[in-house]
C-alpha cells in the first residue's frame, strides 16, 4: 500500500510539474475588447522583455498594464503610458498596500525603449523591462508566472515634459479596468520557447464596475493534465484503501 502511495505522489508531482513548465512562452498576447497586450523575450539570455499595450480610448485617457501574484490591485508592478498627440510618456509605477492615490511613481525606472503613439484614437504603448528586474521593493519578477491585469480610461491632468523624469499627476481612476484569467509564464533560458498562437480580440470591454470585468481565457492545457495527474492519485488512493 505504501508503495503505491508513494508511486502515486511522484505520478502527480512529476506530471504537474512537467506540464506547468511546459506551458511558459517567449511570446504571446492576451486581449480584452479593444484592449491588446504582446509581449516578446529580446535576447537569447532571457534577460528582457518588449511589451506592447493597446486600446481604443480617448487622447487625454491613460492605459495601464500591471503584473500580480494575485488578481487584485495592491502590491502589483505597473506600467502607465498616455499620448494626446503633443506630450507622452511611459512610466514604471507601483500599487502599494494601501493605494491612497492610485500606483505611484518608482523611484527607481527600470524600463528602457520606451515610445508611444496615437491612431486616432488607438493608443499604443511600449517599453522593455528586466525579467529579473534590480528593483526588489517597486518590481515585481517576471521569472515567476503572474497574473495580468488591465485598465484604462482615466484622464491625464497634466503631462510631464518629455525631458523630465517627474511623474505625471492628475491621474483620475480608470474607467475600465479587469484581470486576464491566463498567467504570464516567461520560458527561463534552459527552455525551448514555443510558438505562440495569437489571440483572437474579443468584441467589446467590460465595464470596471462590472464585478466579472476580465477575460474567460481558455483554460491551460497544462492545467487540464495536472489535473488528470490527481485524478489519476485518487483512484490509486482509493484502490490502495480497498
Amino acid at each position: 500500500m505504501q508503495g503505491l502511495l508513494v508511486l502515486a505522489f511522484l505520478t502527480v508531482f512529476f506530471v504537474a510539474t512537467n506540464a506547468l513548465v511546459s506551458n511558459c512562452t517567449c511570446k504571446g498576447n492576451l486581449s480584452m475588447g479593444t484592449y491588446f497586450v504582446s509581449w516578446m523575450i529580446r535576447d537569447n539570455n532571457r534577460s528582457l522583455v518588449d511589451f506592447n499595450v493597446s486600446v481604443n480610448t480617448g487622447a487625454d485617457t491613460w492605459v495601464a498594464v500591471g503584473f500580480s501574484e494575485d488578481r487584485f490591485m495592491p502590491i502589483t508592478d505597473v506600467a502607465i503610458g498616455a499620448d494626446n498627440g503633443t506630450y507622452s510618456f511611459v512610466e514604471d509605477r507601483w500599487n502599494n498596500a494601501t493605494r491612497p492615490a492610485g500606483p505611484i511613481y518608482d523611484t527607481e525606472q527600470n524600463f528602457i525603449d520606451t515610445s508611444t503613439s496615437r491612431y486616432n484614437d488607438m493608443l499604443t504603448i511600449s517599453f522593455t523591462r528586466p525579467i529579473d528586474s534590480p528593483d526588489d521593493t517597486q518590481d515585481l519578477d517576471l521569472t515567476q508566472c503572474r497574473y495580468v491585469l488591465w485598465a484604462y480610461g482615466g484622464n491625464v491632468g497634466m503631462f510631464p515634459s518629455m525631458m523630465s523624469d517627474e511623474a505625471a499627476s492628475s491621474l483620475t481612476r480608470h474607467t475600465m479596468r479587469g484581470v486576464f484569467s491566463e498567467q504570464l509564464c516567461l520560458c527561463p533560458a534552459n527552455e525551448t520557447c514555443p510558438d505562440a498562437t495569437p489571440a483572437t480580440p474579443a468584441t467589446s470591454p467590460t465595464p470596471a464596475t462590472s464585478p466579472t470585468a476580465g477575460t474567460e481565457a481558455p483554460t491551460s492545457s497544462a492545467f487540464s493534465v495536472a489535473n488528470f495527474a490527481i485524478i489519476t492519485f485518487i483512484f490509486i488512493l482509493i484502490a490502495a484503501i480497498f
